[in-house]
């Protein structure tokens, strides 16, 4: 290498160097950040063919469902009186009471199905009240959506998501 060309050395390794750097750079920070507040999705539940479904799973199934499906239409109900009613407290009030009125889960049933329904049950019963509960008590003036209740209004959509999936499972089962 001529004496007038040893200046291309440290050019180049200079050059390679910032390059790394901002590609290093580039990796570390202009990838998406993972979502924290993302929402898995439902868990699936395989339901066999192997076990027969006794007629007493069959009869307290169909009550259970009876009552699951005005429990839903009860909460969507409550849901659509937010933005119209004046005060949100009897709102809040009401599905307390109604939280307090479970009913029991069908017994004697096969585990895939008493899955289903345990998945069901929760949805309905346990996780969407809460989500609603919170949605009415931080909605503002008849605005549901706000800051305060955009998390908990995707929740609630979610559960009923699960609700209504496991139904339509457990009616499929039941079919069989």
């Amino acid at each position: 290498m001529a004496y007038n060309q040893r200046w291309l050395v440290p050019v180049v390794m200079a050059l390679l160097l910032i390059n790394g750097g901002l590609l290093w750079l580039i990796f570390q920070y202009g990838q998406p950040q993972p979502n924290t507040t993302a929402i898995p999705p439902p868990p699936t539940i395989v339901v066999s063919q192997t076990e027969v479904i006794s007629t007493q799973c069959r009869d307290a199934i169909a009550i259970y469902r009876e009552l699951s499906s005005q429990r839903l239409y009860t909460y969507y109900k409550y849901y659509d009186e937010i933005s119209t009613t004046k005060s949100t407290s009897q709102l809040a009030a009401n599905l307390k009471a109604l939280s307090k009125d479970v009913p029991a889960l069908p017994t004697q049933c096969p585990a895939d199905i008493t899955a289903l329904l345990n998945a069901n049950y929760l949805s309905i019963y346990a996780s969407a009240p809460i989500h609603l509960y919170v949605i009415i008590s931080k909605s503002n003036d008849g605005v549901i959506e706000n800051a305060n209740t955009k998390t908990a209004i995707r929740h609630f959509e979610r559960e009923i998501d699960i609700a209504e999936t496991t139904t339509w499972r457990i009616q499929q089962a039941l079919q069989r």
